[in-house]
């Protein structure tokens, strides 16, 4: 008897320390930040003026943002809502300093606004992580992992900021498409895809910018 608790025992912590080691990376706190949004319809898009964020962001004890009391939000405003919160999250859990990378109140607002692409600026997050060091893009796309975020284009002209979740192949393994999370026309923060091609509405494969945030921690290890 006593031999079989003592296996059960082992079981349940294996198990508990299988699940606390499991949520490491900085891309397993946005996949866990992603499923906290309602798709009841609760949530919806709306494109706007204000910043697309569906709560209040608050760092440095100061409110950058201001969430929308009806909680619509678009595509840049929920990918960097998101960012935002993991990044929080990461480093509260890891007992790093409370702060993306050591950037000001002041620089995380102009870091938000190149995320947002405000200056007309079509590589937005890839121009917004890498000029403040805080991510690099992945050129080799079957590096790329669910978690990362991703900048498309559209030959119509249109754009969307978006959390990659898998690449979509064809019978030949090509990567034709790509399935994401952002908040989504009509949707609001939920799951769609979309596929590369030519004309129209569908994705410029050359103005695809997919990019990787490097962990807070090894972050601070380089520059703290």
């Amino acid at each position: 008897m006593l031999k079989k608790l003592w296996k059960a025992g082992l079981i349940i912590m294996l198990i508990s320390m299988s699940s606390l080691g499991a949520e490491k990376t900085f891309n397993d706190y946005v996949l866990k930040q992603i499923k906290t949004y309602p798709t009841d319809g609760s949530y919806t898009y709306e494109w706007s003026n204000y910043p697309g964020v569906t709560q209040d962001l608050v760092y440095q004890g100061i409110t950058l943002v201001k969430g929308d009391p009806r909680h619509r939000s678009y595509c840049s405003g929920i990918t960097f809502e998101v960012f935002f919160i993991s990044y929080m999250n990461y480093v509260k859990a890891n007992g790093l300093p409370d702060s993306i990378g050591n950037l000001s109140f002041a620089q995380v607002e102009f870091f938000r606004r190149a995320w947002y692409g405000t200056s007309g600026d079509r590589k937005t997050i890839k121009t917004a992580l890498e000029a403040w060091g805080l991510g690099c893009e992945i050129n080799d796309w079957e590096k790329v992992r669910p978690g990362d975020f991703v900048q498309i284009w559209r030959h119509s002209g249109s754009g969307h900021t978006v959390i990659f979740l898998e690449w979509l192949k064809n019978t030949s393994n090509e990567i034709v498409g790509i399935k994401y999370w952002s908040s989504n026309y009509g949707l609001g923060p939920s799951e769609a895809q979309e596929y590369f091609g030519l004309t129209g509405k569908s994705i410029i494969k050359e103005q695809t910018y997919c990019l990787r945030v490097i962990e807070p921690k090894d972050w601070w290890e380089k520059n703290g």
